[in-house]
């Protein structure tokens, strides 16, 4: 349909001319013909020999700087008869711009990428944006930026940004695009790319790479196990004497079934407010073959006490690093029980 290719470029592009001569009484081309004439505005640029490929097919390549330009094509045969059809006829294009560019956006969180926050969980709302900037103030085509999201290797999804201001249509100073996802799977492999081309099809250059992110963590928590004397804390008994054995036991639970980080779950002992000799202190699994914590692990702790009130908070981190810590709780209550002795006088020795 013509004879241009690309139609639309930067400065960089080499655009490509191409036509091709006939004649039925098998004359050649006049020399220097065909022609390539190339106007800008209704002014000519100028005027090019085209050069021979191959079976009545002509070349011209040429690089042109930034605006909008016109073509047509001329030829003579050796007879100087000047030729005839469509490609005499001038024909708009190419187009040639400066690419639109992709920034990142000069604002808290989105200095050095199009993400924030760069670690959550599966409740949290990330925020992806980009500057989109077009020297010539073309807006983007429709549907772009875009953004696309992979899991791992794989694309789970494209989709088109919305505007931040869509008062803004000068494109020269840059203009906010955004798009806001959450992530149900949680995972370390997530990766984004922001893709755009402009209202004449040029495709955005700058910001265009694949990043890496975001983290998708759910955090542990941290429950009462439910079992007789701990269905409200996580100690039994809550009050005893110094010869009493105090026995700590907490739930561990992860949604995503991962292991409690090694060293952990911790027990943090306090007396009067101070941390006791050797805490925190690790934990031991009550069942080493129960691997699964969606439903949950139990880890207990016992130990004895001297007199004195006693407080604790259990804190635990999954092997990715995702952090719980109970909040303080009061227990036990240490105090040896008073006695009573038969008196040492006559007669009171051995009864009262």
């Amino acid at each position: 349909e013509d004879g241009l290719e690309p139609e639309v470029g930067t400065q960089g592009t080499k655009f490509t001319y191409q036509v091709k001569y006939e004649d039925a009484d098998g004359d050649p081309p006049y020399s220097g013909f065909p022609k390539l004439h190339i106007y800008s505005g209704g002014t000519p640029v100028g005027s090019f020999t085209m050069n021979p490929v191959n079976n009545g097919i002509y070349k011209y390549e040429i690089n042109l700087s930034v605006g909008s330009y016109s073509y047509f094509f001329e030829a003579k045969d050796s007879y100087q008869l000047q030729a005839i059809g469509t490609p005499p006829s001038l024909k708009d294009k190419p187009v040639v711009t400066d690419a639109p560019i992709l920034d990142w956006v000069n604002e808290p969180g989105f200095g050095t990428d199009g993400i924030n926050p760069d670690l959550g969980n599966s409740n949290t709302s990330f925020t992806y944006k980009i500057n989109y900037i077009d020297n010539n103030n073309n807006p983007p085509a429709s549907g772009y930026p875009k953004l696309i999201i992979y899991k791992g290797a794989t694309v789970l999804g494209t989709y088109s940004l919305g505007e931040v201001d869509n008062g803004d249509i000068t494109y020269t100073d840059g203009k906010l695009y955004y798009y806001w996802l959450q992530f149900s799977e949680s995972r370390f492999d997530y990766k984004y790319k922001f893709i755009a081309r402009n209202s004449l099809g040029m495709d955005a250059v700058g910001k265009i790479q694949i990043m890496d992110g975001p983290t998708v963590n759910n955090p542990p928590t941290l429950n009462w196990t439910g079992e007789s004397g701990y269905t409200n804390d996580g100690i039994e008994p809550d009050y005893g004497t110094t010869k009493s054995v105090y026995t700590y036991r907490i739930k561990y639970v992860d949604k995503d079934n991962h292991s409690p980080s090694e060293g952990y779950p911790k027990l943090y002992i306090y007396f009067q407010g101070t941390l006791t000799k050797g805490s925190p202190i690790t934990m031991n699994v009550v069942d080493s073959n129960d691997g699964t914590y969606t439903d949950g692990r139990l880890y207990t702790f016992s130990t004895n006490f001297s007199e004195g009130t006693y407080t604790y908070k259990f804190e635990a981190r999954d092997i990715h690093s995702a952090e719980v810590m109970t909040s303080i709780k009061l227990g036990p209550s240490v105090s040896d029980a008073p006695s009573l002795n038969w008196v040492n006088q006559e007669g009171f020795g051995t009864d009262g």
